[in-house]
Order: C-alpha cells, then sequence, then structure tokens
C-alpha cells in the first residue's frame, strides 16, 4: 500500500478524513479512496499537527510559537519517485484581517537522493514526522470503523 493523498478538517467540530492509496502489483495496481467521519486517533490528530513546524520552516513563514495555533495543516500529497518518498503539505493560516483563510502549499520536497539538492530534500525531522503520518494513516484505514465503511461503499457500488 503507498498513501498518496491525506486530507483531514475539523469542521463544527467533527473530523472528516480522505485518504487515497495505491494497492496491488505494479502492473495491477488500483487507486482506492476513503473518507471518513470516525474520529481520529490521538496520533493520527498528533501526526498531521506536528507538520506545521515544517509547514512554517519550508515556507519560511517566520512564526513564532505563540502564533503556530494560527497554523493548521489540512492535507499532504505523497509522491513516489524512484521508489522515494515526495510530499507537498498544504495547510490553512488564520489571517488576523480577513475572513477566509490563507492556503499555503509547500513546495515539492523529496527524500535524500543520490543527487545533491540539499533545497529539494526533506530534513531527516520531516521525513521521520512524514512517515509516522503514513503509518497512522495506515493503522486508520485497517480499523474496524474505516473497514465497515469500506464494505458499505463497495456493496452501494
Amino acid at each position: 500500500m503507498l498513501i498518496t493523498k491525506i486530507k483531514s478538517r475539523d469542521i463544527d467540530g467533527r473530523s472528516k478524513t480522505k485518504i487515497e492509496w495505491i494497492a496491488g502489483p505494479d502492473e495491477n495496481q488500483n487507486k482506492i479512496s476513503i473518507e471518513s467521519n470516525c474520529k481520529l486517533s490521538t496520533a493520527f490528530t498528533k501526526a498531521i499537527n506536528e507538520l506545521a513546524i515544517h509547514v512554517n520552516d519550508i515556507c519560511e513563514l517566520g512564526l513564532a510559537d505563540n502564533e503556530m495555533k494560527y497554523l493548521q495543516v489540512i492535507g499532504v500529497s505523497f509522491s513516489y519517485p524512484k521508489m522515494k518518498l515526495a510530499a507537498v503539505i498544504t495547510a490553512m493560516k488564520i489571517l488576523k484581517k480577513s475572513d477566509t483563510p490563507l492556503v499555503i502549499n509547500t513546495p515539492l520536497k523529496t527524500e535524500a537522493s543520490d543527487q545533491i539538492n540539499l533545497k529539494q530534500n526533506l530534513s531527516t525531522d520531516q521525513l521521520q514526522d512524514l512517515r509516522e503520518l503514513i503509518e497512522e494513516a495506515e493503522k486508520f484505514i485497517s480499523s474496524k470503523p474505516v473497514q465497515l465503511e469500506l464494505f458499505d461503499q463497495k456493496i452501494k457500488s
């Protein structure tokens, strides 16, 4: 299983999560997705929230610790060029002078490769936190409530 996209938002105190992944052998890969209102585990929530620090760093926002509460990660898109992890993190920043948030996408960052381009590479901490989020997403997909939703979707289609 290769996770390709994670979107998660709290809307009126309720979690809404969408996860997309690819499963199956190379020649027969299936694209699968699930949208769920199931409550997220504390570990999943922590894993996605930890990425806000990296958005601040990668996008050079310069937010102080007390301003980080205004930055919320809402998604991550993953790709796997040459089987190396690459990611774009999407976040929203609440603005003091606007009713709508600023949506921020980080530049594509990749796991260190043979070519040394330090500006393009994910740091060790960023890579570790992204892998932790992927692990939590895989656990979420395997959880009983989500499996029941997947089964219910298959019956309806």
